[in-house]
């Protein structure tokens, strides 16, 4: 067992939105795709597979935070100027969440200490106003990537 922990640079996108309003009950389906762009940290611990190649599989929990702006926040004026859903200032998002990791890393050789992981990270987010979302708004979304990883060994 090991402790697994990351700080990254990140941007994503969200595609299919839907939006459901707690008032009223009603879909918004397609709702316009949102941009993202912050910090992540994630905690965590994860489990090394023994091999007698120089390559180490793992898996692990993280716990991340991630904290960042989201873009795309324009909702028109009563005057009617403005474009729903393009541009408009940023807003504040801040979200917690999980994220089931597998990867695997050189533990030898020239490439030691670079690896590829996999994670679908969970989050549950509180953010500012948006769009017509004016007294701010909570999400729940998923979030998969693939990433090249660097570790560390001491």
């Amino acid at each position: 067992m090991y402790l697994n922990t990351g700080l990254s640079q990140t941007s994503f996108k969200t595609n299919d939105t839907k939006v459901t309003f707690d008032v009223g009950g009603y879909e918004v389906d397609p709702f316009p795709n949102i941009e993202f762009k912050g910090i992540t940290l994630s905690l965590g611990p994860s489990y090394r597979f023994n091999t007698d190649s120089n390559f180490t599989p793992y898996v692990g929990l993280n716990v991340s935070y991630f904290s960042g702006k989201q873009s795309d926040t324009n909702y028109p004026t009563d005057s009617g100027t403005g474009t729903y859903g393009v541009g408009g200032p940023k807003t504040d998002v801040n979200c917690w969440g999980y994220a089931p990791i597998i990867g695997v890393f050189a533990n030898s050789g020239l490439l030691k200490g670079f690896g590829l992981s996999s994670s679908a990270t969970t989050f549950d987010c509180e953010a500012d106003s948006q769009r017509s979302f004016t007294s701010g708004y909570d999400a729940k979304f998923t979030n998969m990537n693939l990433k090249i990883d660097y570790r560390i060994f001491y």
